[in-house]
């Protein structure tokens, strides 16, 4: 074979051996440039959603679970983090104060302030239930909107505020990110019990989202490491919350027996907002109570000794005092009850416990 046609040959077999490289070089290529056109699409069509929905096996009351995911999407955040701002504003409106403004001006699901000491959070974003989809049933439903008591526009509003305390940022997940939004929702990190706060609200989304991976079918009872609180003392309940007595048409909170002098541990994180001794306590004898957020405290009765300050703040589990018989008291025992929105209310959804096992018949 001559020069030429060696030459002509090597040509053909160098081009089998090049096409290939060349077949893939060009789909490289038209990949590179389908990845530019997709990316963009693939922004505009994440910009609602990416965020954890609720998926069952948690406390969270099912007539709600729409309202929290639809804000979830619409906005970006969480849904267990929404929920669980939810539970600790107002125990997933379980009572009847949430209906009423409070004393920092707040009201709603979510503790929406319109006014007063905690500012107006909800005229600026009371109008955010348009981004979304309504669902067609759900728990605490009006008729008229913008409605603060309409849970769907109270939590989309929420939504809004949350995520303008970290820029109008989306809080997908339950990180380093929701934490200083959720102290903004309540005031400011440098605020020692904001970041309490922030911290036990978390930690509770946290919970619930790992247990719903774990059981995604959401089957079998809510686990208690969902409730809110944990026993201040551990002993049997004497007298349940709102029992009927001789000087009491309903007793305000339940009592735990316990020998005289075990510590009374702080049932959540929060502040001291009350001291009293039993000379001014009107029967509770030495008396504390702690703030755990604008709408929920706890207080502890009959104390031996009182082991906090007025406006201390204090974490979950911490020992706060001692227990003992004083004020109106007829043998060593815990006086222990919840306050939400300044009304008494049984202690039993927060402590994970059965209503039957604390709550009196009849008793809300």
């Amino acid at each position: 074979m001559g020069a030429p046609a060696l030459r002509i040959a090597g040509a053909i077999l160098g081009g089998r051996q090049l096409a290939p490289r060349i077949a893939a070089g060009v789909a490289a290529g038209l990949l590179g440039i389908l990845a530019l056109i997709a990316a963009p699409l693939a922004l505009l069509s994440s910009s609602g959603g990416g965020s954890a929905q609720i998926t069952g096996g948690s406390p969270i009351p099912p007539a709600l679970v729409d309202v929290f995911n639809e804000a979830a999407r619409a906005f970006t955040v969480n849904a267990y983090l929404l929920a669980s701002i939810a539970d600790q504003e107002s125990n997933f409106g379980s009572g009847t104060a949430w209906r009423v403004v409070n004393g920092s001006g707040c009201i709603g699901l979510m503790q929406m302030c319109v006014g007063g000491a905690g500012g107006d959070s909800w005229t600026p974003a009371m109008n955010s239930y348009r981004r979304g989809t309504r669902p067609a049933t759900y728990a605490f439903k009006t008729d008229r909107h913008p409605d603060v008591l309409d849970s769907f526009d109270n939590v989309m509003a929420a939504t809004v505020h949350l995520r303008g305390k970290v820029g109008d940022r989306p809080i997908p997940r339950l990180d380093d990110l929701a934490y200083r939004a959720l102290c903004g929702y309540y005031g400011a990190c440098a605020d020692g019990i904001a970041g309490n706060y922030a911290a036990d609200v978390l930690a509770r989304a946290r919970a619930w989202q790992r247990q719903a991976a774990l059981r995604p079918d959401g089957g079998g009872a809510p686990l208690v490491s969902g409730a809110r609180m944990s026993w201040p003392v551990r002993g049997p309940v004497t007298s349940p919350f709102c029992e009927r007595r001789s000087w009491e048409s309903c007793h305000p909170g339940i009592d735990i027996g316990v020998p005289n002098g075990t510590p009374i541990h702080a049932a959540a994180t929060g502040r001291v907002t009350l001291v009293q001794p039993t000379a001014t306590s009107g029967g509770y004898g030495n008396f504390t109570c702690l703030a755990h957020s604008s709408a929920i405290s706890t207080c502890y009765a009959h104390q031996s000794r009182i082991l906090v300050r007025l406006g201390e703040s204090v974490i979950r589990g911490q020992v706060i005092g001692i227990t003992g018989c004083t004020g109106r008291c007829f043998g060593p025992h815990l006086h222990f009850e919840v306050r939400q929105n300044d009304a008494k209310v049984c202690p039993a959804p927060f402590l994970g416990a059965g209503a039957r096992s604390m709550c009196a018949s009849g008793a809300r």
